[in-house]
This record gives C-alpha cells, sequence and structure tokens, in this order.
C-alpha cells in the first residue's frame, strides 16, 4: 500500500534534474529577455524625450 502510494505521488514529489535545469534555463532566458526589453525601452523613451526638447527649442527660435 505505501509502495503504491509512493510511486502515485512521486512524479509529483520530485522533479527530474533534466526538468529542473530546463526551469532554470527558462527563467535565465526570461530574465535577460527583460533585461534587454527594459533597457530598449528606456533607450526609446530617451530618445522621445531629445526629439521632443527639439521641437521645442524649434518653436521657441520661430
Amino acid at each position: 500500500m505505501v509502495a503504491a502510494l509512493r510511486a502515485r505521488f512521486a512524479p509529483l514529489a520530485w522533479a527530474s534534474p533534466h526538468s529542473a535545469l530546463s526551469l532554470a534555463l527558462q527563467s535565465k532566458s526570461r530574465a535577460k529577455s527583460f533585461g534587454l526589453a527594459e533597457r530598449r525601452q528606456s533607450l526609446v523613451v530617451r530618445r522621445h524625450v531629445i526629439k521632443f526638447l527639439l521641437l521645442i527649442k524649434i518653436n521657441n527660435y520661430l
């Protein structure tokens, strides 16, 4: 009886080393992707601010 229960719930309790490695790699690539997206977003915001400031400067000269 105990062996049957252990066999039934063992896959839920212990993940295989392969799946643990897979999860670690997924979270690592997700973190890297998030970091790149964050950096790209800050560059876009900076570019928009520069364009906006240039437009204000041009309008002040007109």
